[in-house]
Parts: C-alpha cells; sequence; structure tokens
C-alpha cells in the first residue's frame, strides 16, 4: 500500500482528501503544520507528500527547501506536489524554482489529484 503524507491546515479539506485517498486503497498519513509534516517525512517515510503552502509554524517553501535539501537521498527525492489556493505566477515559479514536482490550485476536482498521484508513484 502506497503512503502519501498529506500536510494541509484547513480540516475540510484535509478531510475530504483523505477520505477520497483512502477509498481509493492509499494510506494517509496527515500534518496540520510543516513543522509535524517535517518529522513525518522522517519518521514515515511516505512515496508522495501533497504540501499546502500556506501553513501555520513553517509554510511550505520553508518544507519543500527542507526536503530538497535533506542528506537523505530518498528524501531529497521524494514527489511534492504542492497545493495552493495563490493564483499568482509567482508562486507557480517559486514551485518550480524549489524543485517541486508539481503544482495544484485550490479547488481541485479529485480525479485531478488522482491524475497527478498516479503520474508520480
Amino acid at each position: 500500500m502506497k503512503k502519501i503524507l498529506l500536510m494541509e491546515d484547513e480540516p475540510d479539506i484535509s478531510e475530504a482528501v483523505c477520505s477520497s485517498l483512502k477509498a481509493r486503497g492509499y494510506w494517509v498519513i496527515l500534518a496540520a503544520d510543516g513543522e509535524e509534516g517535517l518529522r513525518k517525512v522522517k519518521s514515515e517515510k511516505p512515496d508522495l507528500v501533497l504540501l499546502d503552502i500556506m501553513m501555520p509554524k513553517v509554510d511550505g517553501w520553508q518544507v519543500l527547501r527542507a526536503i530538497r535539501n535533506d542528506e537523505d537521498a530518498a528524501t531529497r527525492e521524494l514527489p511534492v506536489i504542492m497545493l495552493t489556493a495563490n493564483r499568482q505566477t509567482s508562486s507557480l515559479i517559486e514551485s518550480q524554482s524549489l524543485k517541486a514536482t508539481d503544482y495544484i490550485m485550490k479547488p481541485f476536482a479529485i480525479e485531478k489529484l488522482m491524475r497527478f498521484i498516479n503520474r508520480y508513484i
């Protein structure tokens, strides 16, 4: 069973995505802020990360930077899909510069999210 770490601070989004992923056979690990998410990247060894940009404590940019700069090659190469309500081009450019695997704007259809996930795991 493939593991997906969902870092999302909005409970409604988190619950909806989690339920949909579980219904499709994924093991879902939740983190409500970037600090917790970074701990879970190390302890849970997910196959993919869904990462909200705007989160408390440590934002998505900082989380992505930490993942990409990790000394562990498996962590550095982890697929990370950014999730954001920010529609500014600068947000997409920042994701690309930090080597995000992909980028999805909220709101999104779960089928679109599944196409992205299936592309990388």
